[in-house]
């Protein structure tokens, strides 16, 4: 899914935030923290056109808390299934991934150098 974000767009799995370059500024990905025996979780949801952060404590693995905090990341999500979207991300993507890889291969030359 493709949502607008200002003058950048917002994609999913996980989501990413787009600017209107056509870089990945930014990624909301799912995480948990532990501190002893509690675990912080926190997920990443669209509700009512906004991106919410959604954190929940688990004690102990077992019990799992309501939600303690919601914090609204983005707002004024609008979805686009227009073309020019999905080609705008489809390139930004690409990009990106041509970016990794050839990073990937000077981190694999550099290690071999070693």
């Amino acid at each position: 899914m493709i949502w607008r974000a200002g003058t950048g767009f917002l994609i999913d799995g996980p989501f990413r935030l787009i600017d209107a370059t056509g870089t990945i500024s930014r990624r909301f990905e799912d995480s948990a923290t532990e501190d002893g025996l509690d675990v912080d979780l926190t997920t990443y949801v669209i509700r009512e056109g906004r991106l919410i952060e959604v954190t929940t404590m688990e004690r102990m693995g077992w019990e799992t808390l309501p939600a303690e905090r919601e914090t609204i990341v983005l707002d004024g999500l609008m979805e686009d299934p227009s073309d020019e979207a999905a080609c705008f991300v489809a390139t930004a993507l690409g990009d990106r991934a041509v970016l990794d890889d050839e990073q990937r291969l000077r981190d694999e030359r550099a290690a071999k150098t070693r």
